[in-house]
C-alpha cells in the first residue's frame, strides 16, 4: 500500500484537550483499520506543524476521508505532504517553464534535488507516497504543476525506441545502455559521475579510463551522457 504523510496543526480546542491525545490516537487507529488503513507512526514536532502522522492506506480517497473525519471533530487542521510540497515547489519555481529551464540547464540534475532537500523539501518521502518508480523530474512536474508523470521505465523505453546511440561505437553503446538501465532500475540520475563506472556492471567491462576512452575523452563521455539525459526528457520540450 502507498505510504502517506499528514501534517497537523492543533486547534485551540485540540490544545485544551491535549490530555486526551492517547485516546484520540487509538480512535484514529481503529477508524483507519476499519477502511483498510494502518497508522504507522505519530510524531509531535516543533516549528510550522504540531505533529506528523505516517500511515499506509489503499488510496488517496481513504486518506482524505480520514483527514476530514479528524478535522470534523474540531481538534486539528490537516494538510497532506503532497499539498505542502506543491505550495513550496510553486514558491521555488514560478512556473512549469521556469522549472523546465532550470532542469535542462543543470548538467548535474542531482544538484537540484540536493538544493531542494537543503531547503527543507526532500523528495524521498513524496516518492514513498506517490510512486518510487518516478524520478525527481516527474515528481516535481506532477505534484507542483499537475503534469501526468512517466515512470523511469517508460522514459528509458522511449530513449531505446528512438535509438539515440547509433553514432557511438559498440563498446560505447554498451556503456550507455548500462547507464540507462541504472537510471531505470535504481533511479540514478547523476549519470556523468565517473564513480558509477567503478561499480557493477561497469566494473566488469573495464577500468574507468578504458570505459571513458570509448568516447574519446572525458569530455566526450560527459557529452554523451548529457545527450542521454536530454533524450530522457525530450518529450517535455
Amino acid at each position: 500500500m502507498p505510504t502517506y504523510v499528514t501534517l497537523i496543526h492543533y486547534t485551540e480546542q485540540g490544545v485544551k484537550a491535549f490530555k486526551d491525545l492517547p485516546q484520540r490516537l487509538e480512535d484514529t487507529r481503529k477508524a483507519g483499520e476499519a477502511v483498510g488503513a494502518n497508522l504507522v507512526s505519530f510524531y509531535l514536532t516543533m516549528g510550522q506543524y504540531d505533529a506528523v502522522v505516517v500511515s499506509d492506506a489503499p488510496d488517496d480517497q481513504t486518506v482524505a476521508k480520514l483527514a476530514l473525519a479528524a478535522a470534523g471533530r474540531g481538534n486539528v487542521h490537516t494538510e497532506t505532504l503532497r499539498d505542502f510540497t506543491k505550495k513550496a515547489l510553486r514558491k521555488r519555481f514560478a512556473s512549469l517553464d521556469d522549472f523546465l529551464k532550470r532542469w535542462r540547464a543543470a548538467e548535474r540534475k542531482q544538484a537540484i534535488v540536493e538544493e531542494l532537500a537543503s531547503e527543507g523539501l526532500p523528495l524521498d518521502p513524496l516518492a514513498e507516497e506517490i510512486g518510487k518508480e518516478l524520478d525527481p523530474f516527474d515528481l516535481i512536474c506532477h505534484v507542483a504543476f499537475d503534469r501526468p508523470p512517466l515512470t523511469r521505465r517508460e522514459r528509458a523505453d522511449n530513449v531505446r525506441k528512438r535509438d539515440v546511440f547509433t553514432k557511438y561505437g559498440p563498446q560505447a553503446r554498451v556503456v550507455l545502455d548500462a547507464l540507462l538501465a541504472k537510471y531505470q532500475d535504481e533511479g540514478v540520475i547523476n549519470l556523468d559521475d565517473l564513480h558509477i563506472l567503478q561499480i557493477p556492471p561497469f566494473s566488469s567491462m573495464g577500468t574507468v579510463p578504458q570505459l571513458v576512452a570509448q568516447f574519446g575523452s572525458r569530455a566526450g563521455f560527459e557529452s554523451a551522457v548529457h545527450e542521454l539525459q536530454a533524450a530522457l526528457y525530450e518529450e517535455t520540450a
